[in-house]
């Protein structure tokens, strides 16, 4: 069930990543992605909905009514929505029968729940909170797995946390100019 949402968590998050890693100075195309990731999606008024399972937007439809910005894509194993809610830009994730199968919810600091914040404060309190993912797949029962992307001036890190357990996923020392 970990394994799902980590394997998730590494799609999502690779954008991020590989700008830290690819840029020459680290911090200012890093700011630019990170930028990138806070921009709202604009809406697509051409969206097509032909070959999308109609039970995954009648599913879609109820349940994220304050959704903007929608759109629907194909995608190898079934269909994600991506959309903006409460300034939360979301993913939801169905398999080719319309059932859900995950959800990605990215958004910044100040959206963090504030026991979230606090667990991750009180361990990396001299390291900034740059973009948190929100992981949850129908086994996680409810629980989601939290990726939370932290830096200080000397390195990069990546903290996977769930049921309130955190570790360092990843960690990347920032280049020296």
């Amino acid at each position: 069930m970990r394994l799902a949402a980590i394997c998730v968590a590494a799609l999502a998050g690779m954008n991020v990543v590989n700008a830290q890693l690819q840029a020459n100075s680290g911090k200012p195309e890093f700011e630019k992605t990170i930028k990138k990731e806070k921009e709202v999606i604009t809406p697509d008024p051409l969206n097509d909905l032909e070959g999308i399972n109609p039970k995954a937007l009648k599913r879609f439809s109820g349940q994220y009514k304050d959704a903007v910005a929608v759109s629907w894509e194909k995608i190898r194993n079934g269909f994600v929505a991506q959309f903006v809610s409460n300034g939360i830009r979301n993913k939801i994730f169905y398999t080719p029968k319309g059932n859900w199968s995950g959800s990605v919810k990215t958004y910044t600091e100040e959206k963090m729940l504030n026991q979230t914040r606090e667990i991750v404060k009180g361990k990396y309190y001299d390291y900034s909170i740059v973009l948190v993912e929100e992981l949850e797949i129908p086994d996680s029962d409810g629980v989601p797995t939290y990726i939370i992307y932290v830096e200080n001036k000397d390195d990069f890190k990546l903290i996977r946390m769930f049921d309130m357990e955190m570790e360092v996923w990843r960690q990347m020392v920032k280049r020296k100019s």
